[in-house]
C-alpha cells in the first residue's frame, strides 16, 4: 500500500498518507541496545527520555504543522 502511495503522489509533488518505509517499519522492535557503547566507550546521554520525547514531538509540530 505505501508503494502505491509513493507511486501515485510523488510524481504530483503531494505529501503522501503513508510511506512505504513507514508501513514496513510498523510493528516492529526498534530499540537499540547501547550497553556497548556505554561500557567500552563511557557513553552517556545528554538529555533524559522525556526531554528527547518533547523534543521530537515540538520539532514534529514545527515540521509538519499538527501534534
Amino acid at each position: 500500500m505505501g508503494s502505491l502511495f509513493d507511486m501515485v503522489f510523488t510524481p504530483l509533488g503531494k505529501r503522501r498518507l503513508f510511506r512505504a518505509m513507514a508501513i514496513e517499519i510498523t510493528g516492529r522492535n526498534l530499540d537499540v541496545d547501547n550497553s556497548l557503547a556505554k561500557r567500552e566507550l563511557g557513553w552517556k546521554t545528554t538529555v533524559s527520555y522525556t526531554e528527547a520525547m518533547e523534543r521530537i514531538g515540538a520539532w514534529v509540530k514545527k515540521t509538519y504543522g499538527k501534534g
